[in-house]
């Protein structure tokens, strides 16, 4: 949605913000025994889904793979920042099924978050549980590093220097 946007804005300086919608690809099966992947193929039905053209053709043998970030991150022009915590609940829930997951899969998902952003510019990723940030305190009071959400996305919205990503590691 965000090149759609930017092609809507012609002469506007677009950039997006990802927060807490870092879908990804893993293969574990949710708790009815279909895998991810089949949920967002009955989605993309449920929807009438049209994902970007670029990351469509790109996937044309599985066009659901563009709903998670690690396939539409590299067909999107917009400059992108991704807020995702790594344990985030509403994430695990529906990834893993109605009850929260045992560690080992939560410790999974945080590994699949980390390796995820490896190519995101702009990112903040805490080892925490929160589902959004950008309209509660987590935008300001969370850190990593000694750097808020605030002001690494700041530097990076506002190109006023490092830093532009923090990834918490365990």
């Amino acid at each position: 949605n965000a090149d759609r946007m930017k092609q809507r804005l012609p002469g506007v300086a677009v950039r997006a913000l990802d927060d807490a919608g870092w879908l990804m690809d893993l293969e574990a099966e949710t708790a009815g025994g279909e895998t991810i992947l089949d949920r967002a193929r009955e989605g993309r039905a449920l929807w009438s889904g049209s994902p970007d053209e670029s990351c469509a053709a790109a996937n044309a043998n599985a066009v659901e793979r563009c709903y998670f970030g690690e396939h539409a991150y590299p067909n999107i022009e917009t400059p992108l920042f991704v807020f995702v915590a790594q344990l985030d609940s509403a994430l695990l829930r529906e990834m893993s099924g109605a009850q929260m997951p045992q560690m080992a899969y939560m410790r999974t998902f945080a590994q699949k978050v980390v390796a995820t952003l490896q190519p995101v510019e702009g990112a903040f990723a805490p080892i925490a549980m929160d589902h959004t940030a950008a309209g509660g305190p987590t935008f300001w009071q969370m850190t990593i590093q000694g750097n808020t959400f605030r002001d690494v996305f700041g530097n990076w919205y506002f190109e006023r220097g490092t830093p532009i990503k923090r990834i918490a590691t365990p």
